[in-house]
């Protein structure tokens, strides 16, 4: 049996092991033990390596492989061909992601001027346009009910400030 080296098990190996510094390395070395509070302040980011490292190991193990496309009839009539445009050129590609690299660091910014839950909404309305998702009801996930989600867990159950 070979074992082909794919981008998925690259990115696995990098997620798996990037996990596994952050559990055994960043997180002790960076997270203080305070006391008051319903869980250590260590107890999430462990948790969110952990399931990090988790899914890096099983792209590791069992990388995507695309379905096999059944065989084309002869009688067939010829498949549609959809022109998908995934593929920018690398300069395009380079300076969209140059420019969601600046759009983080400006809400960054925003974030100590005007606080968490005023930014991480248009924050994630951005990053989703830019992505090309166009269904509302993904906007009113990832605006509405994420940011909401993390200030419940960060603020008011970890007793901790966003920014």
């Amino acid at each position: 049996m070979t074992v082909s080296l794919s981008a998925d098990r690259i990115s696995g190996l990098v997620f798996l092991l990037a996990g596994l510094a952050m559990i055994f390395g960043v997180i002790p070395a960076e997270v203080e033990a305070v006391e008051g509070g319903n869980i250590a302040p260590s107890t999430l980011p462990i948790v969110m390596s952990a399931i990090m490292a988790f899914g890096g190991g099983v792209l590791l193990v069992r990388p995507h492989t695309p379905p096999e496309s059944p065989p084309e009839s002869p009688l067939a009539p010829p498949a549609r061909q959809e022109t998908v445009q995934q593929h920018l050129p690398p300069w395009r590609q380079l300076l969209r992601g140059i420019g969601i690299v600046l759009l983080l660091a400006l809400a960054l910014a925003a974030m100590s001027q005007f606080g968490f839950m005023l930014v991480a909404p248009a924050l994630a309305l951005a990053l989703m346009w830019l992505s090309g998702e166009r269904r509302w009801r993904w906007y009113a996930i990832g605006a509405g009910l994420v940011p909401a989600a993390i200030w419940v867990f960060v603020v008011q159950i970890l007793g901790r400030q966003l920014i």
